[in-house]
């Protein structure tokens, strides 16, 4: 082959990779059930690659002549003079990347009964049907299925160029590669390039905002962010941070796309997500805007994956958004679409909108994000549904999902290491426990007329509610202190059981960040870990279907980790409720206040705050004449 064919060939399987497409396992759909690749050794180490990745019954061979030889490949390479040491007869078909290798004697003599496939013609065939265009009819299907669904099809400066021709800026016409550009401007401060004067980006930015994230790959080929906590780049439960997000909403608008809804080159606040978010926000609707970036080129294969994995609702909005016309035609006439290339054609007055050829800058990705806003609006996408139809269909839905499929999934990517001691015990003691419906966990340090509001309130809502006291001893009140005052506090409520949270529930173990939330107010934080474990086994266990909260207007560590229980815990069948924090004298109700009222001694403003088994503790420990260490 030529060095474009070359190319062009591992192009195709590079994207094979991505999206976790297996061409081999179409050959043995076939009948070919022993594969022999014969090919130079750029081809070769990529068809090994994915040959090993994927099978151990294919052999890749690579002629001695071929250049660097001193690639290290493992079990299956072999290195051979020419096509005739292969003992074709062992293999039921031989891939070849070029004809032109040495070869001793007649080709069909050697070859025998043994069929004859082109690499090229290979990865055509099943690369390109196999990789772009039955998934993308397959998406297609399944986005015309939603009840409201926007394709959009990006503008990058080779779309614009191809379509306009040279209608570009001189900035467009002649874009360079950024890290170039930033080690110019690093070397020159007086480097003069507008995309410069416009960002003013600094190192920090640049070196956080422009790499790629971390990927991870599960077993059934499913790609997904790995988290990351960072100055300017979050990733949060697999899905990268969108900001201002409210605590309630009536539903979710679900970003789907490449490395340009990732928001490559942009802070958290900036991606198209969170920039749509704002004019959410700004509205009348009340949605959630969740990005569902997977960050590879060629994502529609991986997009069915991961919807299939999310709990998407008949409210919710599905955004769709590629940058490759051939993927975008398709959805023409299925579903709603928006060809964002009309929208930056020049003349325009929003200025340079690209950082690279690719991907846009702030102020790019906010006029996609008003272009988006717009095209819902005029398609009717928004709803005012109420919250409480929003949770029934939840109800209604959560038996539909695909229980095994969805639990692979959502328990991938946590990790509580290898000791598992303890957790098989716990669940078992849980097991002994009448079933419940409903689920409250606290720390409560101390018990407040808040926390017992919390609780009636959740325990009107079910059947019987069990409350969690956190175990972890990390709190100024030791628990054995902790657990009798909420015991004593909920006495009377006769359908409500309390009950120790083990170290499995807002734990060292699987939330550490809690122990220490009041050093991390500024920080992001990723509650996930916990979030899943709660959902795959301890509600289980109990057969939990909803979990209550009080809203947080002050704690935003405790706000992020009910954002956390918002988002995950729907993939398990267990509902969230928020409920309204109790206030006395317009501030809400909270352990904190107490304490530093406890500082002050003033049993007064306590005996507002907490319940009378609570003060009469406080009372007796706290008192003038006792020498008890302040909170």
């Amino acid at each position: 082959m030529s060095d474009p064919e070359i190319m062009y060939s591992l192009a195709l399987i590079a994207s094979a990779q991505t999206v976790g497409v297996d061409p081999f396992e179409e050959l043995r759909n076939e009948g070919y059930n022993s594969i022999a690749v014969y090919s130079s050794t750029y081809i070769g180490h990529m068809m090994h690659y994915w040959a090993s990745y994927t099978r151990n019954w294919i052999d890749v061979y690579t002629p001695k002549a071929s250049v660097g030889l001193q690639m290290n490949f493992t079990v299956g390479h072999y290195q051979t003079l020419d096509l005739s040491t292969i003992t074709t007869h062992n293999y039921d078909i031989l891939l070849i990347d070029n004809y032109d290798w040495p070869i001793e004697g007649d080709l069909k003599a050697l070859l025998g009964e043994t069929p004859l496939l082109n690499i090229n013609s290979f990865v055509k065939k099943m690369f390109i049907e196999k990789t772009y265009y039955s998934p993308i009819l397959k998406l297609a299907a399944k986005l015309a299925d939603h009840n409201k669904v926007l394709v959009c099809y990006e503008a990058t400066v080779l779309s614009l160029k191809k379509r306009y021709g040279d209608s570009l800026s001189p900035h467009e016409q002649h874009v360079a590669c950024f890290m170039d550009e930033w080690r110019a401007h690093r070397s020159d401060p007086e480097f003069d390039d507008p995309i410069w004067k416009a960002n003013k980006y600094t190192d920090d930015y640049v070196l956080e905002c422009i790499p790629g994230p971390e990927i991870l790959r599960h077993p059934n080929g499913l790609q997904v962010l790995a988290n990351r906590t960072s100055n300017c780049v979050n990733v949060v439960s697999n899905h990268r941070l969108t900001t201002n997000v409210p605590d309630s909403f009536q539903a979710t608008i679900w970003v789907f796309g490449s490395s340009k809804v990732f928001g490559s080159g942009s802070d958290d606040s900036h991606t198209i997500p969170s920039c749509l978010q704002k004019l959410i926000n700004k509205s009348s609707y009340n949605y959630r805007v969740v990005n569902c970036s997977n960050y590879a080129g060629a994502p529609e294969a991986q997009q069915i994956r991961l919807m299939e994995t999310l709990p998407i609702q008949p409210n919710d909005i599905t955004v769709f958004m590629t940058c490759r016309e051939d993927h975008f035609l398709p959805f023409a006439g299925q579903v709603p679409t928006i060809d964002l290339n009309e929208v930056f054609r020049r003349p325009h007055q929003f200025g340079e909108v690209f950082w690279d050829d690719s991907h846009m800058n702030s102020k790019g990705n906010e006029i996609v994000a008003d272009a988006l806003f717009a095209a819902l609006m005029n398609n009717g996408a928004f709803s005012l549904c109420d919250v409480d139809s929003a949770a029934n269909s939840r109800d209604k839905n959560s038996g539909n999902t695909d229980t095994e499929h969805a639990e692979s999934n959502n328990t991938a990517f946590f990790n509580l290491g290898e000791d598992m001691s303890g957790l098989e015990q716990y669940l078992g003691k849980l097991k002994l426990i009448q079933k419940p419906i409903g689920s409250v966990v606290m720390n409560c340090n101390p018990f407040t007329m808040g926390h017992r509001y919390l609780v009636e309130t959740a325990a009107g809502k079910v059947a019987h509610l069990y409350v969690f006291v956190v175990e972890e001893d990390s709190s100024y009140f030791p628990f054995a202190t902790r657990i009798k005052l909420v015991q004593e506090g909920l006495a009377d409520l006769q359908n409500v059981t309390v009950i120790p949270s083990g170290e499995f529930i807002i734990s060292l173990r699987t939330f550490d960040a809690y122990s220490h939330k009041d050093k991390l107010q500024d920080k992001v934080i990723d509650a996930s870990t916990d979030v899943h474990v709660f959902g795959k086994y301890i509600a289980p266990s109990l057969d939990i279907t909803v979990r209550s909260v009080g809203d947080e207007p002050i704690d935003a560590v405790t706000r992020q980790y009910n954002a956390a229980l918002l988002d995950i815990l729907p993939r398990y069948g267990v509902d969230l409720v928020v409920i309204p924090r109790k206030a006395m004298m317009n501030e809400p109700i909270s352990a904190s206040r107490v304490r530093r009222l406890l500082k002050e001694r003033d049993f007064a403003s306590i005996s507002l705050l907490v319940p009378q088994t609570t003060l009469n503790y406080l009372q007796e420990h706290y008192g003038q004449q006792t020498n008890k260490q302040d909170p």
